[in-house]
């Protein structure tokens, strides 16, 4: 299945609920997406640069990053920006929410934010990298992993600021991380490998050989999958690509999609099977 709606680069993508996605994109929009009739619900309109990254957030609303140096909070029922965060000097890249409700942003100013969703206020200020923050995720414990162009990944304790482990990927700039089980997470580097870290201890566990790699996500089932010259999937127990996307793909991004996400006392229980990514100016949905 391939959406088409975008009229420029199509930059971010995050899964939402109810086999919904959302993409964001150079022509300063954001799309809702079924994944399931192929139609964009909604557009979203605001950002007055390129929408750079999306994150879902509990009660329908979505967060999102542009180039304006802003991120926004919608509303995604009655498609409303309900607040506007600044404080970045620049782009911002990244975008990851933490189980408290909170908001963690990575910029091209090197900075990581700690954003309260209910006000809109600052509450923490990271800093430590030297160069542009690429990518983001939270850990189970609410620790947050960031990936820099500087070469590097930090693992912060939110609480304190305090960053507690300084992860070195030899490969060069690292553009996209993804948080595995067991306090690991997966770095991508523009160097063309995929890296498997223990948070814990701060070693690389496994070495995968790819294309630069543009992004990654990580389906139910533990099998990891990036995006480079084409869409690859991997198994991490044995460290082999066992599948390969049918199209080459000249995107940037990819995102895990649910087969019929369910609810249960207000959380979302993932159960992701399908993948998304971007194609130009196309999302396409890969079975």
């Amino acid at each position: 299945m391939k959406l088409k709606g975008h009229t420029d680069t199509v930059l971010s993508l995050v899964a939402l609920p109810f086999d919904r996605i959302a993409s964001g994109s150079s022509d300063r929009t954001i799309r809702l997406w079924s994944t399931s009739t192929g139609a964009c619900e909604s557009i979203l309109t605001g950002h007055t640069q390129g929408v750079c990254a999306l994150m879902g957030l509990p009660n329908n609303q979505l967060a999102s990053s542009s180039w304006d140096h802003t991120i926004r909070i919608w509303n995604t029922v009655n498609r409303t920006c309900v607040a506007e965060l600044t404080g970045h000097t620049d782009a911002i890249l990244a975008l990851a929410a933490l189980p408290n409700g909170s908001l963690t942003s990575g910029s091209w100013d090197t900075t990581v934010r700690l954003w309260s969703t209910v006000t809109g206020a600052c509450l923490q200020t990271l800093r430590g990298h030297t160069l542009e923050v690429s990518s983001l995720v939270a850990l189970s414990d609410s620790n947050v992993v960031s990936g820099s162009w500087d070469g590097t990944l930090r693992v912060w304790n939110i609480t304190t600021g305090a960053c507690i482990r300084t992860l070195q990927d030899d490969s060069g700039p690292v553009t996209s991380l993804a948080a595995l089980s067991e306090y690991r997470v997966a770095s991508g580097s523009k160097c063309g490998k995929v890296q498997v870290w223990n948070c814990v201890t701060g070693d690389c566990t496994l070495t995968l050989q790819d294309a630069p790699v543009k992004g990654l996500a990580v389906l139910c089932d533990g099998r990891l999958a990036s995006v480079s010259s084409c869409v690859r999937l991997w198994d991490l127990a044995t460290g082999t690509c066992i599948n390969m996307g049918p199209v080459q793909s000249s995107g940037n991004v990819i995102a895990a999609l649910s087969n019929g996400l369910a609810e249960s006392g207000g959380c979302y229980t993932n159960t992701f099977h399908r993948i998304a990514f971007s194609e130009s100016l196309a999302v396409c949905v890969w079975e």
